[in-house]
């Protein structure tokens, strides 16, 4: 499972010179009140009334993507059934550090310059509301998410919710009140569960007047994705993470809005609104969408002994395919390793030359590459290598393996 910050990491499976028959030598050259009619709970368990005002908070399995820099990520927010944004939506995104970015729609316009787009659906019957924007911009923000940003939506309305989830086609999303009042930690690796709000356990957010309006099943979500929360049944998955192409998606059928306005159960309406929502926004803010693959540095060596000395040495680092990951699927023109790109060039095209070897013999085929030690960012102090790149779909990949320096 990733953790869409969903994380594609590498690890290190060694370094090995390959040859191939066609290549050269190593080179060493403002606030709006909401309807009545949306604020109403279709299942008569929220007590809203006419005149209430909506403010909402501010991921991300998968980098998803993108790391941000310690400013913080540009975060915009949005309540479908207003159509725009509202002030209560700004206190979780601040609490992580980062900037409150005002939308009035969500078109490809609006999202530009945006790293997160916070978005919560009040209604329990629709995706329509604020004159129907969000509705004619799902393939803005789709385009939007595959580029590398991140959405995270908090819906009232849930069954549907795959037609309109970027991807979401094949996902299975129930709206149901059988077991609306628990809620579970699935997966306490990420921001959602420790984060500048707290620490959210198995306890904290139960006894919600629905603590959730639903569930997806867990069976229909991608791989490429984290189960972050569930109810009672470890299948009915209450908030769950993932990647699609450089971005990813945050979805959860907590009922969020309604906490934010300060409503719900004195006991824990602040753990929705004050620790959870804040938890969640910074989830989607640092980017989860990294894919956790085996690497080697040096294969077949044991300690990976570089010369730190040397700064025309070679090493080889392989990328491995196994059961969860092709290596085969890297565009090896974009992995780098501590700085260093790839030291065989082709010299008819200038581009990286691509070497497929089963390197540990598994039936399978990996990546090698070879980065020039005096390229790379390594000393002799070192004791750890890093390799990134993007495989073909653009999914952020990371990794690292220890390395053992001699010669200093």
């Amino acid at each position: 499972m990733l953790t869409p910050r969903m994380q594609l990491s590498i690890l290190f499976v060694g370094a090995l010179a390959v040859a191939c028959a066609d290549e050269q030598p190593s080179i060493t050259e403002p606030e709006t009140p909401v309807s009545a009619d949306e604020i109403v709970d279709g299942s008569s368990r929220h007590a809203w009334t006419e005149n209430q005002t909506w403010e909402s908070p501010s991921r991300p399995f998968l980098a998803a993507m993108a790391t941000l820099s310690a400013t913080g990520a540009n975060v915009g927010y949005y309540r479908i059934t207003v159509g725009a944004g509202t002030a209560d939506m700004v206190s979780p995104i601040t609490t992580g550090g980062h900037t409150p970015i005002l939308l009035t729609d969500v078109t490809a316009a609006d999202l530009a310059g945006i790293d997160v787009l916070f978005i919560d659906n009040p209604s329990n019957g629709s995706y329509g509301g604020g004159g129907g924007e969000f509705l004619a911009s799902l393939g803005d923000i789709t385009a939007w998410v595959s580029a590398g940003g991140v959405m995270v939506f908090h819906d009232r309305y849930v069954t549907p919710a795959e037609t309109v989830l970027p991807g979401g086609a094949g996902f299975d999303v129930r709206r149901d009140f059988v077991d609306d009042s628990n809620i579970d930690v699935l997966d306490n690796t990420t921001y959602v569960t420790s984060g500048p709000g707290g620490i959210v356990d198995n306890s904290t957010l139960d006894g919600g007047t629905s603590s959730s309006h639903g569930f997806a099943v867990a069976g229909t979500l991608p791989g490429t994705g984290a189960h972050i929360l569930s109810r009672t049944a470890s299948a009915e998955i209450v908030t769950f993470s993932y990647c699609l192409g450089r971005g990813g998606v945050v979805y959860s059928t907590i009922p969020l809005d309604y906490y934010l306005t300060g409503s719900g159960p004195p006991a824990v309406m602040p753990n929705f609104r004050d620790i959870y929502a804040p938890n969640v926004v910074h989830y989607g803010a640092e980017g989860f969408c990294v894919i956790e693959v085996d690497v080697d540095i040096k294969p077949w060596s044991d300690p990976n002994s570089i010369n730190c000395t040397n700064a025309k040495g070679v090493i080889a680092v392989a990328i491995l395919t196994t059961g969860d990951f092709d290596a085969l699927t890297v565009d090896h023109t974009t992995v780098t390793f501590e700085g260093a790109s790839e030291a065989h060039i082709n010299r008819k095209t200038g581009l990286a030359r691509r070497h497929e070897e089963d390197v540990d013999l598994d039936g399978d085929m990996d990546l090698v590459f070879h980065f020039r030690f005096g390229e790379t960012s390594l000393t002799c102090g070192s004791t750890e290598g890093s390799l990134t790149g993007e495989t073909y779909d653009g999914t952020s990949i990371e990794g690292a393996d220890a390395v053992r320096m001699v010669g200093g």
